[in-house]
């Protein structure tokens, strides 16, 4: 038979020291952001910091080492020159850089991690039943596509008119230089044989020719760079003979008010003998 056992003599435990230290661990609560009280304000220089995840402590490791050991370690960057291994030889010897491992936190869309060949990038030509994409052409009938008017008429008209021009503005220039002889002529058919032309004469008739030549040359640039740009020109050489002859009216006027005998000398009779002298020259 067995004796009773002593109530006081200690009871055997099945639990091991690595047991209790389980349990009696507590477990790490994350530590909350310190609220201000109503109407209180940080201290000056105080951030606020979120509470880091627990750390995993394996057993016989150091819990300070524990944050380093699960971070990754950096791989430095190859050096200005050296050959990165896995980089692909080039033609001149040199390498091709490898492809640059993705980094965390960057979008793919910017390129990063992606793998560039030296080659350029082929595109896909379009199906046979999907039509490229054109310019757009113009409507025929837009004003893009609207043709210069063609003025073959004016243009015929023109040319007539500076023909004519030309030839009444060398008459008139002619008429011009021989204007002393002309009143000469004038003033043997009214009878007047010792009439002698004054030397203004001759200077109003220079004077004349010079405005009548310069009044076509006018006229004819004028008209040349109306056709070049396919403008209505016709009217210029109209307007040029226009002003030619008013020139000429004036011209005479004045050269008539240096002959005072032709005035004084011109009755009707001997104007009357004056175109009848004309006539008969077939003037």
């Amino acid at each position: 038979m067995t004796s009773p056992q002593d109530p006081a003599d200690p009871q055997p435990t099945n639990a091991t020291p690595a047991a209790e230290t389980e349990v009696n661990t507590p477990t790490p609560t994350p530590t909350e952001r310190p609220r201000p009280a109503f109407g209180e304000y940080a201290p000056e220089g105080w951030t606020w910091e979120p509470p880091s995840e627990a750390k995993t402590v394996t057993p016989g490791q150091d819990p300070a080492n524990a944050g380093a050991a699960a971070a990754p370690a950096e791989v430095p960057g190859p050096q200005y020159g050296a050959i990165v291994p896995g980089a692909a030889p080039q033609a001149n010897g040199a390498a091709k850089p490898a492809a640059s491992p993705s980094l965390t936190g960057v979008p793919h869309n910017l390129g990063v991690g992606q793998q560039r060949s030296g080659s350029p990038q082929h595109f896909e030509a379009p199906a046979a039943g999907v039509p490229a994409m054109q310019a757009p052409v113009p409507a025929p009938g837009g004003p893009a596509a609207a043709p210069a008017k063609s003025r073959v008429g004016d243009r015929v008209v023109t040319i007539l008119l500076l023909a004519a021009g030309a030839f009444g503005a060398l008459n008139l220039a002619s008429s011009f230089m021989m204007l002393p002889q002309q009143l000469a002529t004038i003033a043997e058919l009214i009878e007047l044989p010792d009439w002698v032309a004054p030397a203004s004469i001759t200077t109003i008739g220079t004077v004349g020719t010079l405005v009548t030549l310069g009044l076509y040359a006018i006229t004819l640039i004028l008209s040349v760079q109306r056709m070049r740009r396919r403008k209505l020109a016709f009217f210029i050489p109209l307007i040029g003979g226009v002003v030619a002859f008013i020139a000429m009216f004036i011209i005479l006027t004045v050269a008539m008010s240096q002959i005072p005998e032709f005035s004084t000398e011109m009755t009707p009779e001997r104007m009357q003998l004056l175109l009848d002298s004309l006539q008969g020259r077939g003037m």
